[in-house]
């Protein structure tokens, strides 16, 4: 089914995290990251500054609408292949043993940390990293005498319905290609790594049973991630990177974005297949503050369009987007979700367009009507009192559905592809709108609004850049290794 392999993840942080603002940092840490978690507004940046220069980028792959990046991780080195997710900030993947772990993963075993040479299981409670998740228990795995030794154990349940039990283990770790050799020779790549904390799941539940991904990267803002473990060390130059998306693939920049105006190539595998594009922006990038100083990427929303309509009349309205946890950016999930305050004036703006009731059923597209949906854009409060509009198009947020006919009976399968408007089609084709209006606090910006973008997640300049851009990556997402 369809909604078995949707992701929804705005946030896996904690309630007391929610709250407070985040989880406090020990003294005896460098106070860097602290420093750059500090309210953003937009008089600190009165000058316009360009994007960060990533120090290197590697390329994305896409299943289901969700993007995978490739993990390389212990000595010798086992790949992962994990979601790349800016709505959370924990790195987690099944380890061996693990009974209650699925199988059907990239991957086709588990990470085994007894083959790794610079693994450590974490001291409970000297050296527990994830303070207020992470408490002392024995293992519940592994001789008699391993299972009697305290370990730093946590629970993360996810707002989909998932739930995963972990570990805290440090082992070195750092991100590539899908080419192993390329990946563990290049100094471009072995270069970033770095000893690094992250979940050793030892059971997971709900969709994490039957996903592709191994596991899951979490890059929200926060001092656990892999990012900011890689700019503690020096391996890259500033806490910022970038998520170029398109619904193959995509290309992730680790330190600012490797992207400009242009057709500025990123270096390709031996073994990758060279597509007719290079990623590049086809616009300059532009800023928006960051609205929140910790965990989301949220951004300023002051208005919301339809096609030309506008819907946000109201400070009400409004409000629905700015409010609690805000607009936030969160690649971990596929689609998008708006504010279910604005639901009906959205929908009776729909039906003005487009002559049918909005819908999120699977329905049948003729060209023409397909033709007469409209885009949907929130304007962003950028830096310096500018504004940024950034809209979700019809060819990403309609998803195709390939409707096929058996002996007994009708079986529909996804086709997340970027819809090609430039070539009619006869007769009609089954899509599923996958933009939602039932998000009962703020607003999510999904894999589907972000595709065809440069994303910069820029946490050390406290904003965000947004630009159109050609995303495609010069690495196929069809290497077998």
């Amino acid at each position: 089914m369809c909604c078995a392999i949707q992701f929804h993840l705005p946030s896996h942080l904690s309630a007391d995290e929610k709250r407070t603002g985040g989880i406090d940092v020990p003294m005896e840490h460098e106070r860097r990251l602290q420093e750059e978690v500090v309210e953003s507004t937009a008089d600190q940046d009165p000058e316009p500054v360009p994007p960060p220069v990533s120090v290197v980028s590697v390329p994305l792959h896409s299943e289901h609408g969700t993007h995978h990046a490739y993990l390389y991780v212990g000595s010798p080195p086992q790949r992962r292949t994990l979601i790349v997710d800016t709505g959370s900030r924990l790195v987690a993947f099944p380890c061996t043993p693990c009974p209650n772990c699925g199988t059907g993963h990239a991957s086709p075993s588990y990470y085994d940390p007894s083959v790794s040479t610079t693994d450590v299981v974490n001291a409970c409670p000297a050296d527990c990293r994830f303070d207020g998740m992470s408490k002392c228990a024995n293992s519940v795995n592994g001789t008699q005498q391993q299972q009697q030794q305290q370990q730093c154990r946590f629970v993360q349940r996810y707002t989909e319905g998932s739930r995963i039990e972990a570990y805290e283990i440090t082992d070195v770790m750092w991100l590539g290609t899908a080419d192993v050799g390329e990946s563990t020779a290049d100094p471009t790549y072995v270069g970033m790594a770095v000893p690094f904390v992250f979940g050793c799941q030892t059971s997971e539940e709900g969709l994490f049973l039957h996903q592709y991904a191994d596991g899951i990267m979490g890059v929200a803002m926060h001092q656990t991630t892999l990012i900011a473990a890689m700019y503690e060390a020096g391996a890259i130059p500033r806490h910022a990177f970038s998520l170029c998306l398109n619904f193959d693939g995509g290309v992730f920049s680790l330190g600012g974005t490797k992207l400009g105006l242009g057709n500025d190539a990123l270096p390709s595998s031996g073994n990758a297949t060279s597509p007719p594009s290079t990623p590049h922006h086809l616009e300059p990038m532009q800023f928006a503050p960051l609205a929140k100083n910790h965990g989301w990427y949220a951004v300023g929303v002051m208005s919301l369009h339809l096609g030309d309509i506008l819907i946000t009349t109201t400070e009400t309205l409004l409000s629905a987007f700015n409010d609690g946890k805000g607009t936030i950016i969160d690649s971990g999930t596929t689609d998008s979700y708006l504010p279910r305050v604005i639901a009906r004036p959205f929908r009776r703006a729909w039906e003005t367009i487009t002559g049918h009731v909005h819908s999120n059923k699977l329905e049948r597209y003729t060209y023409a009507r397909f033709r007469r949906l409209p885009n949907i854009t929130i304007t962003v409060h950028g830096l310096r009192g500018t504004s940024i509009r950034w809209s979700a198009t019809p060819s990403n947020y309609m998803e195709e559905m390939a409707v096929t006919r058996t002996n007994s009976e009708l079986r529909s399968a996804r086709i997340i592809k970027r819809v090609d408007i430039t070539k009619p089609w006869e007769g009609t084709k089954s899509f599923t709108n996958r933009i939602y209006v039932d998000e009962p606090n703020g607003c999510v910006v999904g894999g589907n609004w972000m595709a065809d973008h440069d994303v910069l997640f820029d946490v050390q300049g406290k904003r965000i850049g947004i630009a159109r851009a050609e995303c495609t990556s010069q690495e196929s997402p069809y290497i077998i290794v």
